[in-house]
């Protein structure tokens, strides 16, 4: 059976996530731009194919542990360490939220 895709809402949730993340009192304007970066790059690459969003989040998951792992060995601070995959984790909280790919299992 095929799936009915649902886009309307898909990032909907992402709002009161990047809300929380941007007011928090010790983040950097270069960490929000890294923020911000990341969940612009993700929406679009999510949603040229939304049928492949666990494969993305996975891939992209996986890639900013090593770059926040890479970071941190280089003595960089919390928040921008954090930002890349702060964002990639409320992506994937967004799209959990919004199950874009619930239908017809």
């Amino acid at each position: 059976m095929e799936k009915t895709l649902k886009f309307e809402g898909v990032f909907e949730s992402l709002l009161i996530y990047t809300k929380g993340y941007t007011e928090r009192g010790n983040i950097t304007r270069d960490s929000i731009a890294i923020y911000a970066q990341t969940i612009k790059e993700l929406q679009a690459e999510i949603l040229a194919d939304i049928t492949q969003a666990p494969e993305i989040i996975f891939a992209r998951e996986k890639q900013a542990e090593i770059n926040q792992y890479r970071l941190l060995i280089s003595g960089a601070d919390e928040p921008k360490r954090d930002a890349e995959l702060l964002a990639v984790t409320h992506v994937k909280y967004s799209l959990i939220d919004s199950q874009p790919l619930a239908g017809g299992k």
